[in-house]
Order: structure tokens, then sequence, then C-alpha cells
């Protein structure tokens, strides 16, 4: 199952609480991305956060994995977290092309 994953800072985080972090974080994610659960990581550009494209078995599956990240851990960031497929409006004019 692909889900976007896209965290958001919690009440009480700050960039430097989050600093402190940073690199048990980055080692965590990237063995995520070796074993090819997150798919593609890229950065929020509204606020400071990421964007996970992630490949899992659940949505459960997913927020579990991303529970053990270490600023999820501490409490400092969390995820919301988004089933999604193929998009199915293209079906809706199959039938109707000659």
């Amino acid at each position: 199952m692909r889900v976007i994953a896209i965290s958001k800072m919690k009440s009480g985080a700050t960039k430097e609480k989050n600093a402190a972090l940073n690199a048990k974080e980055l080692v965590k994610e990237w063995e995520l991305q070796k074993a090819d659960v997150i798919r593609q990581a890229h950065s929020r550009t509204d606020q400071t956060g990421s964007i996970f494209m992630m490949e899992v078995a659940s949505a459960d599956d997913a927020r579990k994995k991303l529970a053990a990240l270490p600023l999820v851990e501490a409490g400092l960031i969390e995820f919301d977290v988004f089933p999604y497929q193929a998009y199915e409006a293209y079906e809706s004019i199959f039938g109707k092309i000659a």
C-alpha cells in the first residue's frame, strides 16, 4: 500500500529541540529508505517538516514505523498518514474513447 506521511511539529517543539535529535532521526529515516519503505522524502515549504512517500503493508504499518522515529518518540513531531492509489477518474472516460 502506498501512503503519504506529512509531518508537523507538535506544541512545545522547537527547531532547537529537533536539532538535538536530528542526526539520530536522519539515520532512522535512511534505514527506512534503504529498506524501500520510504520511497521519496521531501521537505515542506509551508513550515518545518517532511513529506514521505511510503510503501507499507497498511496505514497502521506506516504509523508504527513512523512512531519509531526519534523525533516522534520524543513527542516533538507527529505525522498525518494518507493512503493513496492511482487516480480513478481516468477510468470514467475509458469506455467513451473510440
